[in-house]
């Protein structure tokens, strides 16, 4: 039977459906958020990230990397609430409509530490160039910003968010800047879609779906992948370190 341990007790189960085992352990953890919490590798959490990042990884882009470790990302309660309150926002209007209320996809950012790694520390750097520390700081409002302020750079399909289904897609982008780590680093998100809009074309200067739209949903060359222009529809859930 899997290990369904508590991460912040150690003690008590966690409940289904949720991370901790009480009110008291999710406040615990929402108090020392922002906060790596190392999953066990016998752990229901580890089998379920770790299976979905196999499941979708496509061969074609060659071997899949060896994972090192995976850690649950907590989330402080301000994150939390404006998360919930978009989901929520969102499913009144999809009411009636069969897409999920959110979904998981795969993300990469660079950087500049060794957050995560073997041996190293779990605790976020303070560099501001680290876009993967800044990232789970601010729950992708700082990837937002510089997507908004890059410019024509990586955005085909507008300022928004890239992410992907394909754990392959996401790995690509994978990037160590010169911190020499032999391991790289890709985040598992929870993601709200709403009315996802079908793009065809680039759209360099897009900063918003079309209305009556949520997200973006480019059907180009390659393995597809979603763009969502408000950042209180993505949150970073898990961050796993991979060995290629």
């Amino acid at each position: 039977m899997a290990n369904k341990i508590c991460l912040v007790c150690q003690r008590r189960p966690k409940r289904d459906q949720y991370q901790f085992c009480s009110k008291r352990c999710t406040d615990t953890a929402a108090k020392r958020a922002p906060q790596l919490l190392r999953i066990p590798k016998d752990h229901v959490m580890y089998k379920e990230v770790a299976n979905s990042f196999g499941n979708n990884w496509d061969w074609n882009t060659g071997p899949r990397p060896s994972i090192a470790r995976i850690y649950l990302i907590t989330w402080s309660p301000s994150l939390r609430k404006s998360f919930d309150n978009y989901r929520e926002n969102i499913a009144r209007k999809m009411k009636g409509k069969k897409e999920p209320k959110e979904v998981k996809r795969f993300r990469c950012e660079a950087r500049k530490c060794r957050l995560g790694d073997p041996g190293q520390s779990n605790n976020l750097c303070s560099t501001p160039e680290c876009h993967l520390c800044r990232a789970i700081e601010t729950g992708f409002k700082t990837t937002l910003d510089n997507k908004r302020n890059s410019g024509i750079f990586g955005v085909r399909f507008g300022h928004g968010i890239y992410m992907a289904p394909s754990s392959s897609k996401a790995f690509q982008y994978a990037d160590n800047g010169n911190s020499t780590s032999e391991y790289k680093a890709v985040l598992v998100t929870r993601v709200v879609l709403g009315n996802p809009q079908r793009l065809v074309f680039e759209d360099w200067f897009r900063f918003q779906p079309d209305m009556g739209y949520d997200s973006a949903h480019p059907l180009f060359d390659g393995p597809t992948e979603v763009v969502v222009f408000n950042y209180n529809a993505a949150r970073p859930a898990y961050l796993i370190i991979a060995k290629s």
